[in-house]
């Protein structure tokens, strides 16, 4: 694939693309501004475009939700509407390939450190554009 990977849809997906962004994407534009100038400026996001260079095109509405302290962080609504993203979305199969996948609870975090033993190098990954790609 060039750009991207497939998404993994259910085969008849039907998906309906949202004409409007959620109030808070309105309420609070000075955030959307700078989320869509600092993926623009890191290739995250592309556009704007005049017609949409793809046929089939799903466009989630962006919204914005509460970050602690103060602030607020710019989201894509893949969850919205009767035909989203989500809806169509397999919830255990990615292109027929079933999967299980469990996210490890705290307990097993402290097994592992615990096994490594003092001087043990933990890091922490930041999610906060990871999901930007889709």
């Amino acid at each position: 694939v060039e750009y991207g990977f497939p998404l993994g849809l259910w085969s008849d997906a039907f998906l309906e693309p949202s004409t409007r962004n959620h109030s808070s994407a309105y309420s609070f534009h000075t955030y959307v501004d700078k989320f869509v100038e600092t993926e623009l400026s890191k290739l995250g996001v592309t556009g704007p475009f005049i017609s949409s260079p793809w046929d089939n095109v799903m466009v989630s509405p962006m919204m914005t939700s509460h970050k602690k302290p103060n602030g607020r962080r710019t989201v894509f609504d893949a969850s919205f509407g009767l035909y989203s993203l989500n809806k169509n979305t397999p919830e255990k199969a990615y292109h027929d390939m079933e999967y299980e996948f469990h996210f490890p609870k705290i307990d097993n975090l402290a097994d592992i450190i615990a096994a490594l033993g003092p001087n043990c190098f933990l890091w922490k990954r930041d999610l906060s554009r990871f999901f930007s790609a889709y």
